[in-house]
């Protein structure tokens, strides 16, 4: 479970008991990270609407069917577990949120395109050239060039390259280490980056740098000060200092 104080993953359960209704289980935990305790509750899952068949079939709605079919396409490509399984999570509540009537294959099929991609471009081309059925080459080629423009990551040598969120990820991921952030908060920060830059064609590497910063500084100061000190480049101690104590003095007035 996420810790709704540090927002770590990782807890363990303290107390058991059924909630007052008997409909479900009341569970009281403790974070490993920060020792905030904090309640959830278990009940059983209602079950999901019915998938109708291309052959007019009805059968139980499965996520699981869902993931097998995102670990074939997303195979060898930089698309974490964690990543993957928060996916199959928002599809499967889109699902039983707005399709409890019954839901075609060709629907569920368009719902995972669309997620696809926004997380990787090729493991969009996989899925779609079995999904969507193209009559021949011409026809693939045209759906390709649809594609939106990749974003473009103007370096500081002026040279250009793809925008790569794996590498967002990765730096985030370095500034973070062994501090309690999860693993999905990262990624979600990430794509917090990828939705303010969806218009845009190209970004300078000063830019996502700076926002990269910004992120950290919510996130967790320690990660920020970390960044900090290698992307901001101080000329010396002192100014380095002054950041530092600059982040305590925003503390000071917040509170």
């Amino acid at each position: 479970m996420i810790c709704p104080a540090c927002k770590a993953d990782g807890d363990k359960v303290i107390d058991s008991r059924p909630a007052a209704d008997g409909r479900a289980i009341r569970r009281r935990r403790e974070c490993l990270a920060c020792g905030k305790r904090f309640t959830t509750y278990e009940q059983v899952e209602s079950p999901g609407p019915e998938v109708i068949k291309k052959d007019g079939r009805r059968e139980p709605f499965d996520g699981d069917k869902i993931y097998g079919s995102l670990r074939i396409v997303v195979k060898n490509r930089p698309v974490s577990n964690e990543r993957l399984q928060a996916v199959v999570s928002d599809i499967t509540a889109k699902i039983k949120n707005e399709y409890s009537g019954g839901i075609s294959t060709a629907q569920i099929g368009e719902l995972v395109l669309n997620e696809l991609l926004k997380l990787d471009e090729v493991s969009y081309v996989r899925f779609a050239s079995a999904h969507k059925r193209f009559s021949d080459k011409d026809e693939f080629i045209t759906s390709l060039k649809a594609l939106p423009r990749s974003l473009q990551v103007i370096k500081s040598n002026g040279r250009y390259e793809p925008f790569k969120r794996e590498k967002l990820i990765s730096s985030l991921s370095i500034a973070l280490r062994k501090r309690p952030v999860s693993q999905r908060k990262i990624e979600n920060a990430v794509d917090q980056i990828i939705n303010k830059l969806k218009n845009r064609d190209e970004v300078s590497s000063s830019e996502l740098g700076t926002m990269l910063m910004n992120l950290l500084r919510e996130i967790d100061e320690v990660a920020y000060i970390r960044y900090a000190s290698v992307y901001r480049k101080f000329q010396d101690v002192s100014e380095f200092t002054k950041e530092v104590e600059s982040l305590s003095e925003e503390e000071k007035l917040e509170r």
